[in-house]
């Protein structure tokens, strides 16, 4: 046998299969089509969302859609943290462990989200196969929230590997979260993906944002917000300590009271110091649950 340069791999299309849109499973049904049985539907009911990529040819505008089904959101941080709770201390209002990130105002759960939705160049390395031009090209993709869960769980990516090397570290950063009303319309497909008769995007007017914070700002002409966009916060879950070392606590609410709950000891908690932790999953639950 001789032994030589291997042929190079054959380049993956803009997304697998069809230009159009592939449907996820239905609630129930597994990814084969067969009955996922009734606890999987029951979960599926409550978690479960379905997810939007589109990719664009740079070049030919040629775009192609996926849809696939999610059961919580991850979210990058770094950008802008501060690395202290505005007005926390004690145990129970911090992460514990390494400092984070410093400098600059506090970062938001709703700068996480439009970093999630913000549309990126795919340019070098990752240029796609465009089937319209039988070319690898530059792209831009997007991602955005083609179907809201009834419960929305989003991780903040506290947990991350080094680009140089196989060590994981923690980002013990903070992030601002609202308590009530987090409005996710922005984030929707129908917002980012809305077109005018030319092709060219035209998202309609975002809902202003309901009492409670977390929403966008009410603006000129925006219709009002609509129940099944907005979401109460009602679990939280917090990661003490270090990679080597850590320990988990959780924040509950229960009506309108809230509680920290740390193993067997469940204590009473107010809304400042479920606002000052560092969250790394959180629970929000739909006003309008369908």
């Amino acid at each position: 046998a001789t032994t030589g340069t291997p042929p190079p791999p054959v380049p993956a299309p803009l997304h697998p299969g069809p230009a159009s849109l592939t449907r996820p499973p239905s609630l129930g049904e597994s990814r084969g089509g067969q009955p996922a049985g009734k606890a999987c539907e029951e979960m599926s009911s409550i978690f479960a969302g379905v997810l939007r990529s589109e990719v664009r040819c740079e070049v030919c505008g040629h775009r192609s859609t996926k849809l696939e089904d999610f059961f919580d959101i991850s979210l990058e941080l770094g950008r802008g943290s501060s690395p202290t709770a505005p007005g926390a201390s004690g145990p129970a209002a911090g992460g514990g462990g390494a400092a984070g990130t410093s400098g600059g105002a506090a970062e938001s759960l709703e700068a996480c989200l439009r970093a999630f939705t913000t549309e990126e160049q795919l340019l070098s390395e990752e240029r796609c196969w465009c089937s319209s031009c039988a070319a690898l090209q530059d792209a831009s993709k997007q991602m955005s929230i083609e179907r809201l869960p009834n419960v929305l769980c989003l991780q903040l990516k506290r947990f991350r590997q080094e680009s140089r090397g196989k060590q994981t570290s923690k980002m013990d950063s903070f992030v601002q979260f609202p308590l009530a009303s987090l409005n996710m319309y922005r984030y929707t497909s129908a917002f980012l993906t809305a077109r005018d008769g030319k092709g060219r995007k035209t998202p309609t007017p975002p809902p202003p944002a309901c009492g409670g914070g977390g929403g966008v700002a009410r603006e000129r002409g925006a219709r009002p917000a609509a129940a099944e966009h907005l979401y109460d916060l009602f679990g939280i879950a917090v990661h003490h300590g270090t990679m080597q070392n850590g320990h988990y606590t959780a924040y509950i609410r229960r009506h309108a009271s809230w509680f920290h709950c740390d193993d067997a000891s469940v204590t009473p908690a107010t809304p400042k110091a479920v606002r000052s932790c560092k969250a790394y999953l959180l629970f929000y639950i739909r006003k309008a649950v369908s």
